[in-house]
């Protein structure tokens, strides 16, 4: 009940302390580089690079008596999703040039000075880096409190409802990884220049890539806290539903929907691929709804 809750968070609190320390450090040698160098390509590396970190500064304060079973499964399984995804961006990036939606964080000219600028670079820049920092943090909750929980002695099985939870994980993984690879591909055929990606996964989703991503951290949640304490399973579900909904409402969709409509918008091949398609959730799952989620 809430008191095992409460008890578990308390016993966590070196452990959430570990994770905002892991979180701070990548992402505050990521700010230093960006700012000194004026070039955004570490950006996703280091930012997708402190989950990584983050789970196993919580991983390796467990004995080990404690760290094997779930609580190493859900490290390895977060291990995996950032080093796939920090690699696939860094060369991304490091193939087109820039990402131009990070554009907007930097000065113009080049011999703008710090602070003083029109830009007042790198000010942005830092609350940019500062979201980044808290986005790793909150999401890693529910890994960070399963570390606690194995950390104070708890069992933590692995049995139907861990596994099922692992098993989205899995397709989630799956499903932003080859909506990525899909994209890409797409993108660097120049005879697809001027078009937008509608194959494979993007005939079904115009976002697959995200809802693989949501998908990831629902999966993690549900592993990690299946049959645990329900207050502390509903606190620590602020990690998907955070990142579910800065996908969803702030740094994501959002975006590029934006982006696709002011390149796309008008051209009937477009707005029939817009209506057969859904923004996240494929139609056949949403009951082929209008928005399409």
């Amino acid at each position: 009940g809430a008191a095992g809750a409460a008890g578990a968070l308390a016993g966590a609190g070196a452990l959430l302390g570990a994770s905002a320390a892991a979180c701070l450090g990548v992402n505050a040698a990521g700010f230093a580089l960006t700012a000194a160098s004026r070039s955004h390509k570490i950006t996703d590396l280091c930012g997708t690079g402190a989950f990584v970190a983050s789970a196993w500064a919580t991983q390796r304060a467990l004995a080990p008596a404690a760290g094997g079973g779930l609580p190493l499964l859900l490290t390895a399984a977060v291990s995996l999703w950032g080093a796939r995804l920090a690699s696939f961006l860094f060369y991304r990036v490091c193939a087109m040039g820039e990402d131009r939606r990070l554009r907007f964080l930097f000065p113009q000219d080049a011999a703008e000075p710090w602070f003083t600028g029109p830009s007042a670079y790198p000010l942005k820049l830092a609350g940019f880096w500062t979201i980044q920092t808290l986005w790793s943090w909150v999401c890693l909750l529910p890994v960070t409190a399963a570390h606690g929980l194995a950390q104070s002695g708890r069992a933590l099985p692995i049995a139907g409802l861990q596994l099922a939870g692992l098993g989205v994980f899995a397709l989630g993984f799956v499903v932003e990884a080859v909506a990525d690879f899909q994209k890409y591909s797409f993108r660097s055929d120049p005879a697809n220049d001027g078009r937008w990606c509608d194959r494979g996964l993007w005939s079904l989703s115009r976002h697959p890539n995200y809802l693989g991503e949501m998908a990831v951290w629902w999966g993690l949640w549900g592993a990690a806290m299946a049959g645990q304490a329900p207050p502390l399973a509903l606190l620590t579900s602020v990690s998907p539903l955070f990142s579910t909904f800065l996908l969803l409402n702030v740094s994501g969709v959002p975006l590029l929907e934006a982006k696709s409509d002011k390149r796309y918008g008008g051209r009937p091949e477009y707005e029939a691929y817009k209506r057969r398609t859904g923004r996240v959730l494929p139609k056949f799952f949403s009951g082929g709804s209008a928005k399409g989620d």
